[in-house]
């Protein structure tokens, strides 16, 4: 998560998929990989994938802000 946290703010989100996949894949209910990947794939343009991994990140926190912020930059982006 780290990692992919460095190379998003280094505006290459392309390259962080992988790893937060891998690591969603582990563990899909942990809140700031879901979050961190939803965004990514926002970043890359996989709106329908974003949104649904961003949806499930507000499921397991809905206070989160930056994640409700990123959702609705996905949603806007999908009209």
């Amino acid at each position: 998560n780290a990692d992919a946290i460095a190379l998003i703010k280094a505006n290459q989100a392309e390259l962080a998929i992988p790893l937060l996949s891998r690591a969603y894949s582990i563990s899909p209910f942990d809140v700031e990989i879901a979050g961190n990947y939803g965004y990514s794939l926002y970043k890359t343009g996989a709106l329908n994938q974003a949104r649904d991994v961003l949806a499930l990140a507000l499921k397991l926190s809905p206070k989160r802000r930056a994640t409700w912020q990123n959702l609705g930059l996905t949603l806007a982006a999908l009209n």
